[in-house]
C-alpha cells in the first residue's frame, strides 16, 4: 500500500520510529511544509539501513489565475513540479521525504515557471501530492487547523475514492490499519 503522511509543523523531527514502522510494510512518502528533514532523514536511514531515504524539495505550481495572489493570501495548489522525479524514486523503492517549498511557482504565458510571493496551504498541497502520487491512504498527522485538515482529507477522498485519516503521530500505525478512533474520511 502507498501511504502519504503529512506531518504537522511540530512533527518534522519526531515520529521517526512510527514512520520506520510504516515504511517496513508499505511504500511511504512524507510531506512537510518547511522541508527541514535532516534529523528525520538521518534517523530513518539508521532505522532502515536497507532502504534509500531521499529528501526532495517539492514546488507547488499555482494556476494561471492565481499567479497574482499576494503573499498574504493563501493560494490553491494546482500541480507539483517534481512529480515525475518523485514517482521514479517511489518506484525504485525509496522512502521519499517531500519538503514543500514555501514559495510556489506560477507558469507564465510561454510556459516558463517563476517563483511568486504567495502563501501555500500545506494541507492542500499534501492532499494534491497524495492524489498525484496515487496514494492508497492519506494520513494527516499532528496539530493544525482542524477545518483545513478536514478540507484536505475530503478533497483527497472525493478525487480518489480512497481513505484519509486525521490524527496524532502516536496513532499513525493504528490509523494505517483503520482501527483508531480518529477523524475518518471515506468515499
Amino acid at each position: 500500500m502507498r501511504i502519504l503522511v503529512s506531518l504537522g509543523s511540530e512533527e518534522s523531527s519526531s515520529g521517526d520510529g512510527m514512520l520506520a514502522s510504516l515504511a517496513r510494510d508499505h511504500e511511504l512518502v512524507v510531506s512537510h511544509l518547511s522541508g527541514r528533514f535532516d534529523a528525520l532523514r538521518l534517523a530513518l536511514r539508521n532505522l532502515l539501513p536497507e532502504r534509500d531515504v531521499v529528501s526532495v524539495l517539492t514546488h507547488v505550481v499555482l494556476g494561471a489565475e492565481e499567479s497574482g495572489v499576494s503573499a498574504r493570501e493563501v493560494a490553491e495548489p494546482r500541480a507539483i513540479a517534481e512529480l515525475r522525479s518523485l514517482r521514479a524514486l517511489i518506484e525504485a523503492g525509496s522512502l521519499v521525504l517531500c519538503g514543500i517549498a514555501s514559495r510556489p511557482l506560477a507558469v507564465d504565458g510561454i510556459g516558463e515557471m517563476h517563483p511568486v510571493e504567495a502563501t501555500v496551504d500545506a494541507d492542500l498541497a499534501a492532499s494534491l501530492l497524495a492524489r498525484r502520487l496515487d496514494a492508497d491512504l492519506f494520513l494527516l498527522l499532528g496539530r493544525g487547523p482542524e477545518a483545513g485538515r478536514a478540507v484536505a482529507a475530503e478533497r483527497f477522498v472525493a478525487a480518489t475514492g480512497r481513505r484519509a485519516e486525521v490524527g496524532s503521530p502516536a496513532e499513525a500505525a493504528r490509523l494505517a490499519l483503520g482501527d483508531a478512533a480518529a477523524r475518518r474520511f471515506r468515499a
